[in-house]
């Protein structure tokens, strides 16, 4: 997940947050909220790493 993700994430959780001290919402929204956050941010920092330990494949040299 790219940046923007992670600030809607954010956005997500604030906004439970808020509506949880509002007496709007019940905890689980909350901790449902910090789970896809904590989601998010685990996603964006296993994609480069899985690039960085995926296999690499030497370029075949064809000989004519």
């Amino acid at each position: 997940m790219n940046q923007q993700g992670q600030l809607a994430g954010h956005g997500v959780h604030a906004h439970a947050g808020a509506r949880y001290e509002g007496g709007y919402a019940s905890y689980l929204e909350v901790t449902t909220a910090q789970e896809m956050l904590f989601d998010a941010q685990l996603a964006a920092i296993q994609a480069p790493r899985a690039d960085q330990l995926a296999p690499r494949t030497p370029n075949a040299v064809t000989t004519p």
